[in-house]
């Protein structure tokens, strides 16, 4: 019995625990720290089409939106549209007006569109002289000039008014006399939708189109026309590009 109970005495001392160091540190609990999330993809933003550098309207359907009479504060909306679309444009301001808005008129060139001559302040010219009749673009072009640094090649007359001495004059000035064949009278109806149905109508190839941003109706049909007509086909560009180098003094409806 004595034999038996030092082998039970052994084998409890061997299944017993190995004492703990009285000099081990503490143990770490388990980390806590979250295991970090994934970054978060970020939005896809899409690119708004640009404008190709050189367009040759032998080979593509070209047209020319112009705009008149401006430029006016809310004309950035027409850039605006023109920019987000990879469109151009031509703008034909007022001497009056483009003096009021150099900046516009810089930022028309910096984005591509182009800036002609519309007379300072919008007369009849059937009714002035040939001397008055000069001074209206002469005027008008000085300001352009010192806004955007370069002399504006086109003209546009008011009303679309021209004659013999007309040209005369503005051949002189190594102008041309740029007017139109699409003319929804936005001027007159000023309904945007009505609008935008008369431009996408008429609208062929070559077109040269006639609108105004002075009017907020205009303003708000510009994004539909230029979506519709590029739905369509047609490539949106500067009178320059349509027409190629003009000739002073001539009268052009289209390219």
């Amino acid at each position: 019995m004595a034999l038996v109970g030092t082998v039970i005495s052994l084998l409890v001392q061997v299944m017993a625990p190995a004492p703990t160091s009285a000099t081990a540190g503490p143990v770490a609990p388990p980390s806590t720290r979250p295991t970090p999330l994934p970054s978060p993809t970020p939005p896809q933003v899409s690119t708004p089409p640009s404008a190709p550098a050189h367009v040759d309207c032998t080979k593509v359907k070209c047209v020319a939106l112009t705009f008149d009479d401006g430029p006016v504060k809310h004309t950035s909306d027409v850039l605006d549209a023109l920019s987000a679309r990879g469109a151009r444009a031509t703008f034909f301001v007022l001497g009056v007006m483009a003096r009021k808005h150099p900046e516009l008129l810089r930022r028309m060139i910096a984005e591509g569109d182009a800036v002609g001559n519309h007379s300072w302040n919008h007369p009849m010219l059937f009714g002035l002289s040939a001397k008055a009749t000069r001074a209206q673009f002469v005027r008008t072009e000085k300001v352009i000039t010192a806004a955007i640094g370069e002399e504006p090649m086109l003209v546009r007359t008011p009303f679309g008014q021209q004659n013999k001495k007309i040209r005369r004059i503005l051949g002189k000035l190594g102008s041309p006399v740029i007017l139109w064949n699409v003319d929804p009278q936005d001027w007159k109806v000023r309904k945007t939708a009505v609008v935008i149905r008369r431009v996408v109508k008429a609208t062929k190839r070559n077109s040269i189109v006639l609108l105004h941003d002075v009017w907020p109706s205009t303003r708000a049909a510009v994004p539909a026309i230029i979506d519709k007509l590029q739905a369509k086909g047609f490539v949106l560009v500067t009178v320059p590009e349509l027409i190629g180098t003009p000739q002073p003094g001539k009268v052009y409806l289209h390219g």
